[in-house]
């Protein structure tokens, strides 16, 4: 299981803890109304019908309450982990088993959704691991005294994952030392010693050898030679145009 999964699950144990809690907190309330109304029905004997119906419901109240708690427990979205107990091997509990030990079994789950909860700190090597892989996003920092929040850890995680897919995207592209050796390989070729001077100097070497095209383009069509030509032989030409044309003035 990758480690991004890990916090994706962490995640949803937090959100299904503090259900727990929520309910845990109505349950002890629930619990301290009974031991109340206990008292009180000591106190009132000679109503022992009315505080008897009052005391069903009471039950009734704090039954759905762990009834709840069982429900997040086996909803299908806890992870399978969660059925764990801190001591043993993991157990699978069905409908039977909640029927004849009523709701003991809560117990040690919430405990080691606990256990689970504390060991988020452990993650806090991602910051060290983040900072070494990529210092140039500023990030989140970890406060020492919050507690570590699955929303961080899935954005350090998904940040690093990130800046692995752009390295492989711009792989093919050269690094900064051969785009270096480059732009001193034009200073040199152009005469430049900044690489501001390397573009007008490439503008001048352009016109230049676009003038020159255009005289021997020229010089093609007047000694009726081929395109294709080269300077050599079009220099050739001429030069023997050019004897020809002496020849015949001293004749």
């Amino acid at each position: 299981m990758s480690l991004q999964n890990q916090l994706k699950e962490s995640k949803s144990k937090i959100d299904t803890v503090k259900k727990l809690e929520k309910a845990l907190k109505k349950s002890t309330k629930l619990q301290e109304i009974i031991g109340q109304k206990k008292v009180d029905n000591m106190k009132k004997k000679d109503e022992p019908g009315k505080d008897s119906h009052q005391q069903a419901l009471i039950d009734h109240r704090y039954f759905q309450v762990l009834c709840s708690i069982n429900s997040i427990i086996h909803n299908p979205r806890a992870p399978v982990i969660i059925y764990k107990k801190s001591k043993g091997r993991a157990q699978n509990f069905s409908k039977d088993i909640v029927q004849d030990c009523g709701f003991e079994y809560l117990v040690p789950i919430i405990e080691m959704w606990a256990d689970e909860l504390t060991s988020l700190k452990g993650y806090k090597s991602l910051k060290i691991l983040s900072a070494e892989l990529v210092p140039w996003h500023n990030l989140k920092k970890l406060d020492e005294n919050e507690g570590v929040k699955v929303e961080d850890l899935l954005l350090m995680v998904d940040t690093m994952l990130e800046e692995i897919e752009n390295k492989k995207e711009s792989s093919n592209m050269p690094n900064f030392q051969t785009l270096q050796a480059i732009v001193s390989h034009f200073q040199k070729l152009f005469d430049v010693k900044s690489l501001n001077g390397v573009y007008p100097r490439m503008n001048e070497v352009y016109t230049r050898l676009g003038e020159m095209s255009n005289a021997v383009r020229n010089l093609q069509e007047f000694l009726e030679l081929d395109s294709s030509s080269s300077l050599y032989v079009v220099v050739s030409s001429l030069q023997a145009h050019h004897e020809q044309s002496s020849g015949e003035a001293l004749t």
